[in-house]
């Protein structure tokens, strides 16, 4: 793992600000994980250890621990595959470019128009669509009041996040935010003049997935031509997604296209095109670090050269968002949305092979020259 350049040289060389004093041991184990997994050799991941205040040896010893873990390797096996998908988007997206059909704006539909035929078109060509009154005619708009759904299902419990305004990572950490609760309990946070991103009851929450909470997937039937037929994700259950005015859900892109559907209430969404993936910031999985409230995500933005499209979602209207498409949504009033994955004409991102030694030499030449991810933005918390 020794490596000739001296951890003396490293210490002189590097920016201190970027680095913690000295983080406990599970917090710096973390970080190493983060680096090795990342593709950075072992003996950098064991200089900037010992810049932190470790021993020579005992920086060693802590990144050969993680080195040496078969979920070290799984990790990094995984993160590497993750590159070589993120490299065939990037080539995709460069040949969109180049001949011009990189989609970037927000086609609008008004109900009555041949919505289908311009939902597979908008699907086929990777560009968002925003359908006004396409699920008015849901049941869900008439009968999903809140204070309907409490008389008739509020002794019922439902899965939540509770206290995300404390963890500014809440979207990636979900599982460390679940509660379990009476649906009436949470309801009551919808009412009166509330302004709250602390508690949702997200899609991940599997509502429907729950009796008696079943019984309400009547109300909100097929859409011809769009969710009529059979799909690969035919079987996926509707997502449902229930909080007070204030709810954020940061910027973020998902792997299949979505129909964002408005049941009760109102909500403002930003979308950014995939093809500004390298500007967005990206953190884990399908997230963005930027996490501000959608003005000050669209400020963000704009200082970095990336266009933005904001859209309202008014009761029957539902969004369009295609997959790798970057979108932030926030409650302009205590809200009721539904998501649809089991769309006609689907799709999901795929990995293929790219061809294993080229694509594994490039990535680990780029990691032996990259700069290390700051201990910092793994650990917001420790930061005064």
């Amino acid at each position: 793992m020794t490596h000739p350049s001296s951890i003396s040289r490293f210490k002189a060389t590097n920016q201190p600000e970027d680095y913690l004093d000295r983080p406990t041991d599970a917090q710096l184990l973390e970080w190493i994980s983060e680096c090795l997994a990342d593709g950075f050799p072992a003996w950098r991941v064991a200089e900037a250890t010992a810049a932190l205040g470790h021993s020579d040896d005992g920086a060693q010893a802590m990144v050969s621990s993680v080195a040496g873990s078969p979920a070290g390797r799984l990790a990094a096996e995984y993160l590497y595959q993750w590159r070589k998908s993120q490299r065939l988007l990037k080539c995709v997206v460069d040949s969109l470019r180049s001949v011009g059909h990189v989609p970037r704006d927000l086609q609008r539909v008004r109900a009555g128009e041949d919505v289908a035929e311009h939902v597979r078109l908008a699907q086929a060509g990777n560009r968002p669509i925003l359908l006004e009154g396409l699920v008015r005619h849901w049941e869900a708009l008439r009968s999903w009041l809140p204070e309907v759904l409490s008389a008739r299902y509020g002794d019922e419990p439902v899965e939540i996040s509770s206290g995300r305004m404390a963890n500014v990572k809440y979207s990636q950490e979900y599982k460390s935010l679940r509660r379990t609760v009476p649906l009436r309990e949470f309801l009551e946070s919808l009412v009166g003049d509330v302004d709250s991103n602390d508690m949702y009851l997200e899609a991940r929450g599997d509502l429907f997935g729950r009796p008696p909470f079943d019984r309400l997937l009547a109300d909100i039937g097929p859409i011809p031509g769009i969710n009529d037929a059979p799909s690969r994700y035919a079987a996926a259950r509707p997502g449902v997604w229930i909080g007070p005015r204030g709810t954020l859900t940061t910027l973020h892109h998902d792997n299949r296209n979505v129909l964002l559907c408005q049941v009760y209430g109102q909500k403002k969404v930003c979308l950014v095109s995939s093809e500004f993936s390298e500007e967005v910031d990206v953190d884990r999985y399908c997230y963005s670090e930027l996490t501000q409230n959608i003005d000050g995500l669209v400020e963000a933005l704009q200082q970095k050269g990336v266009p933005t499209d904001v859209t309202l979602l008014n009761p029957g209207d539902a969004l369009l968002i295609p997959l790798g498409w970057w979108h932030a949504v926030e409650s302009l009033s205590p809200s009721i949305s539904v998501s649809l994955q089991n769309l006609n004409a689907d799709a999901i991102f795929y990995y293929p092979y790219l061809g294993e030694d080229v694509c594994r030499k490039t990535f680990i030449d780029e990691a032996s020259t990259r700069t290390l991810p700051p201990l910092r933005h793994r650990l917001p918390d420790l930061i005064a």
